[in-house]
């Protein structure tokens, strides 16, 4: 999917090396955007976006912990009800 913008970004690079006053609506709008987000994070801040990733990854940690149906042990698979030895794919407990 980036291939295509890649080559009308490559293509509109030539065009500019031949003429500086080419003017393009797509490479116009995606410069708009940075620059907006570039001054937007400027603005705000490395401690305040250090906050917000922080609660996202502890947010994203807590919600894969709490999941319903994930495992917590590895020895047995949770589709299997025999003996963990007798369980294709388990992982024998090394107790003892």
């Amino acid at each position: 999917m980036s291939e295509p913008r890649a080559a009308h970004y490559g293509w509109y690079e030539i065009r500019v090396q031949h003429d500086p006053a080419t003017r393009d609506p797509v490479i116009d709008a995606a410069g708009t955007i940075q620059r907006t987000l570039a001054d937007t994070l400027d603005a705000i801040g490395p401690g305040p976006i250090a906050a917000l990733l922080t609660a996202l990854l502890i947010g994203g940690v807590t919600l894969r912990r709490r999941r319903p149906g994930t495992r917590t042990s590895r020895s047995t698979p949770s589709h299997c009800t025999s003996p963990p030895a007798r369980c294709p794919g388990s992982v024998p407990d090394r107790a003892g």
